[in-house]
């Protein structure tokens, strides 16, 4: 029987816009995990000087202090170094955004996860799946009331079932849209240990391919 509650949570379509905010001490790129493809980067200067902004081979002209640009790039799977430079090639800013594959061929899989609420005690019967719709089936095995909080490399693909105590069942479905990895975790917390203080509950992670 399934947990009271159980939820239900379903990704959203990819996302195709990068935010990028120039400061005078440095370069917010957000999101940093985003769908291989055609994106277009939404760039402000918050900073003092004129700065450029360069990925994948295309590099804006010098944009003034507290004006915007758009940087329209198609990025293949993988890591891309994106930077920034003043005039004359002054004041390089580097880092990395991670353009992950698509899914193209969806499947819909179910995976069962028991938890124990013991060091290294979340354990799931695939370590790898299949891109797609995926059911968790949840046991809470151990003591405590508990509940299972899933995260993967796009924002949007997350979810947390309901609450279950000792002995109870629930189930989670979350649709992954890119290949790469999702984290399961525990939300239990210790007796007298806030959420805020807390550790981090048990964990697993999985293979999304």
């Amino acid at each position: 029987m399934l947990g009271a509650g159980a939820e239900t949570t379903h990704a959203a379509s990819g996302p195709g816009a990068v935010v990028v905010t120039i400061t005078r001490g440095g370069l917010q790129v957000a999101p940093v995990n985003v769908l291989a493809g055609t994106l277009v980067f939404k760039i402000a200067n918050r900073g003092k000087i004129a700065r450029d902004f360069a990925i994948g081979g295309k590099r804006t002209p010098q944009i003034a202090a507290g004006k915007s640009a758009k940087l329209k790039v198609n990025l293949a799977p993988g890591f891309h170094s994106y930077s920034s430079v003043g005039r004359n090639r002054r004041g390089r800013i580097t880092g990395l955004l991670n353009a992950l594959e698509r899914c193209t061929q969806p499947v819909a899989t179910t995976v069962s996860v028991q938890m124990t609420q013991s060091p290294g005690a979340i354990t799931a019967s695939e370590s790898t799946i299949q891109c797609g719709t995926v059911t968790f089936l949840i046991t809470n095995a151990g003591s405590m009331i508990d509940d299972l909080r899933v995260f993967a490399d796009l924002l949007q693909e997350k979810g947390a079932s309901a609450e279950i105590g000792p002995g109870q069942t629930s189930s989670l479905t979350v649709r992954f849209i890119a290949k790469g990895t999702a984290l399961l975790e525990s939300g239990d917390y210790p007796p007298g240990e806030t959420e805020e203080h807390e550790d981090s509950g048990e964990q697993t992670q999985l293979t999304i391919a």
